[in-house]
């Protein structure tokens, strides 16, 4: 029973695993021939999209939908669908607000940030229907449908990248083809969603004020932690667009975008790592702690090193892959790159904050790293362009790993300095 117990959970990661790689490698895949017909203006414009995307998802919802699976197993089916419908009454106010001051602010933001007024209430729209669907998404998980998960997410990829390339190279439009193919893919994937919560039973008619405090008492503690990472993870090409041009944002956009190879491999090791962290590390011994600390430097080695080389001949890979337009110095992906190990390294070390369960500790280190990450990633593409924007995210990804990894010791101690060995 045991064993039919684990092989079922390793079947289980494996294939939310692959679904997930596929979301994040179907961009990696359109690249050469996105950039074969868009200008880097127009590639940055797409990358400005899904910037404000990213950006707006952090105020729309609040994060509640992260309440779900707390709940799940504490309420009965009634109680529970009322609590969901307290979640999408959360996102309905918040939308609505957040539509609203985009509306109200968008040439301010467009002079800010780069990012076209007119596209961001339809990035609005997206960050809104995402939310159902996550909602759809990790109810399947928590009912243990690994393969209705996975089914989904293919679904929406196939059918982002089959639009995208169908109104691009068929019917002729640039960078809306792009935005439309999101956009599309989105909100149908939410409308299934949709259906299916309600005729599951999933939604009702009204809820209750606590399952509102209490979705709200999830989600707002975490605004700190959601921030910093935005400020971690799209601040740059934000201010890329700001002071290099739209342009320089696609250059930077498709750099990311080769370099992201070595974050696909990162996540993939987290994933396959962290179960097996969270179950046995209440247990470990000293002796097993010390073989956990090793694996772990070796696996910091492994991954800088395929960064160095990866970062290295990725150069020579770009050139094969996009136009000459596209081609940055050889420095920025080889600085991108070593930031994603870190952001690997971060991986690794922050399973035990998560075991731990100290993520309010966490949240005031990504707050604190990614407001730092602002000023010297605004210095550093002042001073030196583009170069400088692929150091201040190496230089800003390596401060968030040694600053998690100082507070995982402390919360979660284990082994990690030569003194604690002869102990």
């Amino acid at each position: 029973m045991a064993i039919a117990w684990r092989n079922n959970l390793a079947s289980d990661a494996a294939i939310y695993t692959a679904a997930n790689l596929l979301g994040a490698l179907v961009p990696l895949l359109l690249l050469p021939i996105l950039t074969s017909v868009l200008s880097p203006h127009d590639y940055g414009i797409v990358a400005l999209f899904g910037v404000a995307i990213s950006v707006l998802s952090v105020f729309i919802g609040l994060s509640v939908q992260g309440s779900i699976s707390v709940q799940f197993y504490k309420l009965d089916r009634i109680e529970f669908a009322r609590f969901v419908t307290a979640c999408l009454f959360i996102l309905i106010a918040t939308a609505g607000v957040i539509a609203f001051m985009s509306l109200l602010l968008g040439g301010a933001i467009e002079n800010a940030t780069g990012i076209p007024a007119g596209l961001l209430g339809v990035a609005c729209l997206v960050a809104t229907v995402q939310f159902v669907t996550a909602i759809r998404l990790s109810i399947w998980q928590n009912e243990r449908s690994p393969l209705k998960y996975a089914a989904m997410q293919f679904a929406q990829v196939i059918l982002n990248a089959g639009l995208t390339l169908w109104l691009i190279l068929q019917v002729g439009f640039g960078w809306e083809g792009r935005i439309l193919g999101i956009s599309v893919a989105a909100l149908t994937m939410a409308a299934y969603s949709v259906i299916g919560l309600w005729r599951r039973g999933f939604i009702a008619v009204r809820t209750r004020k606590r399952y509102i405090e209490d979705a709200l008492k999830f989600g707002v503690p975490l605004l700190p932690h959601v921030l910093g990472g935005m400020f971690i993870y799209s601040a740059d090409q934000i201010m890329v667009a700001h002071l290099l041009g739209t342009a320089q944002a696609g250059v930077f956009s498709v750099a990311l975008s080769v370099a992201s190879a070595i974050q696909l491999i990162c996540m993939a090791s987290s994933r396959a790592f962290a179960p097996w962290l969270y179950k046995h590390l209440p247990s470990m011994g000293e002796d097993m702690k010390v073989k956990v600390v090793r694996y772990i430097y070796g696996y910091f080695i492994l991954i800088s090193l395929l960064a160095l080389a990866y970062g290295m001949a990725a150069p020579l890979l770009l050139e094969i892959l996009v136009r000459q337009e596209f081609i940055v110095d050889n420095f920025v992906i080889l600085f991108v790159s070593l930031g994603f190990a870190f952001g690997g390294m971060y991986f690794a070390v922050a399973n035990f904050v998560f075991q731990a369960s100290a993520t309010g500790k966490l949240a005031v280190v990504t707050f604190t790293t990614g407001s730092i990450n602002l000023v010297l990633t605004y210095f550093f593409i002042r001073k030196f362009g583009l170069a400088g924007a692929g150091f201040g995210f190496m230089l800003t990804q390596a401060m968030f790993f040694i600053a998690t990894w100082r507070l995982s010791h402390l919360v979660s101690p284990m082994p990690w300095f030569r003194r604690q060995y002869a102990d």
